[in-house]
């Protein structure tokens, strides 16, 4: 989806030849670079947050509860907008060209800055999601 998007946001870019951020081609590379090795940064990030505080909820109560981890729409969603972003940006990495397209450096700069809000929203949801009082409470939950 990522890639289709950025297609269209490249196509629409060429037609209207907007000049929105006024990036050249090497200072549009770099930021889109940095963005990209970010983004990745974030997935892995998110990975190794959800195996550590699965790993410590499991050694606290029991390891059932690595299926309502796994159910969390948070989870699914930050990984979503993780990846989305990430592949919009290797993506418009390999289109940059003369003319620098501003609309899709635009639209990675705002991805970006969605996903930093997510990610943010993520650690602050973690934090309270996996506290065992949470645990048993989602557990009754799904019992009753």
């Amino acid at each position: 989806m990522a890639i289709v998007c950025h297609r269209i946001a490249w196509e629409f870019d060429l037609w209207t030849q907007w000049e929105l951020l006024g990036y050249s081609q090497d200072s549009a590379r770099s930021l889109i670079g940095a963005i990209s090795a970010a983004m990745l940064t974030f997935i892995v990030f998110l990975m190794s947050m959800l195996v550590i505080a699965l790993q410590v909820a499991v050694g606290q109560l029991t390891p059932r509860i690595i299926v309502f981890a796994f159910r969390k729409w948070v989870i699914k969603l930050a990984l979503g907008i993780f990846t989305f972003t990430y592949m919009f940006s290797i993506a418009a990495t390999g289109r940059i060209e003369k003319p620098v397209p501003q609309l899709v450096v635009l639209l990675t700069i705002i991805f970006t800055v969605i996903s930093i809000a997510v990610f943010l929203y993520f650690v602050d949801y973690m934090g309270k999601s996996f506290r065992p009082i949470s645990i048993c409470e989602e557990l009754a939950e799904a019992g009753i």
